[in-house]
């Protein structure tokens, strides 16, 4: 005993540096076993849909995933997740009705060499809780309705910032918020039609503008088996309804980096404009 303690004072640097090199190789072996999967917030999430490709995977059984999953999510399943193709250089990102089976997944694909890999914290209840929109579901009673969303995606967006740097001097500025909303729809076939939001946002001060944020949020959809009354009500309500997340996320994320705080834009009835639409015309 005596001896050992004599070999650790005289040894004192190669003792240390055998302590770093246990905790380095223990480090290295808790990562290995809880892996790298990170998780993402709806909001989070749909940043990384946006900005990046990636690949979503739903891993609820085939009959839920039917009723209804996040638009471009495909089904995944959990026992054979190894043998699916996924692109390498793409961003996975796995969710289902519980963590648990997201994150196992994640395991299975960061093992797999897969570099970017994620899950969505809460899975689809989180989702759908934060009224994000979903597709494949029977949101009609008529099952001979078909209504499909083809894709999602940002036509045009800008930001001008005028009064930059001098504006961040001073923290006192609270700005006058500015919004205005347009939507329009063109038809691209006999069941096709493109949906788009039209969004200004701007922010100024007596005789100064702070910054201005335009934004076109488009999307395709697919309307089959519906009246003219209902198509109406798709193309007017739902579909506007399934786009604002995705601009209100974008004009929020382009807002932070521009070096300003970030914007909360209140959800929209679309349901009481076109409504008030409506009775314009009557």
């Amino acid at each position: 005993m005596d001896y050992f303690l004599d070999f650790l004072i005289n040894n004192s640097v190669l003792f240390s540096a055998l302590i770093i090199f246990l905790f380095l190789i223990i480090n290295l072996e808790i990562k290995s076993l809880t892996g790298t999967v990170k998780k993402l917030n709806c909001d989070e999430l749909t940043r990384l849909l946006n900005k990046s490709k990636t690949t979503l995977i739903d891993l609820r059984p085939i009959s839920e995933y039917s009723t209804g999953h996040i638009i471009s999510a495909i089904h995944g399943n959990i026992d054979d997740i190894n043998k699916q193709n996924f692109k390498k250089d793409h961003s996975l990102i796995a969710y289902s009705s519980n963590d648990k089976d997201a994150i196992q997944v994640g395991d299975k694909l960061t093992k797999l060499g897969f570099e970017e890999v994620f899950y969505l914290e809460g899975g689809i209840q989180s989702w759908t809780e934060n009224n994000m929109p979903i597709t494949g579901e029977k949101s009609m009673a008529n099952d001979d309705i078909k209504f499909l969303i083809k894709r999602i995606y940002t036509k045009d967006i800008s930001l001008e910032s005028p009064a930059a740097p001098k504006v961040f001097d001073d923290q006192t500025i609270k700005p006058k918020l500015g919004f205005r909303l347009n939507s329009s729809i063109d038809k691209v076939d006999d069941i096709s039609y493109e949906i788009s939001l039209d969004i200004n946002v701007k922010a100024e001060i007596p005789e100064q503008v702070i910054y201005i944020v335009e934004i076109k949020q488009s999307g395709v959809f697919i309307i089959e088996g519906a009246s003219d009354e209902i198509k109406q009500g798709f193309l007017n309500v739902r579909c506007p309804e399934i786009l604002f997340p995705y601009a209100r996320e974008n004009i929020s994320s382009l807002i932070q980096r521009a070096g300003f705080p970030p914007l909360f834009i209140s959800p929209v009835d679309f349901n009481a404009l076109y409504k008030n639409e409506l009775a314009k015309t009557k």
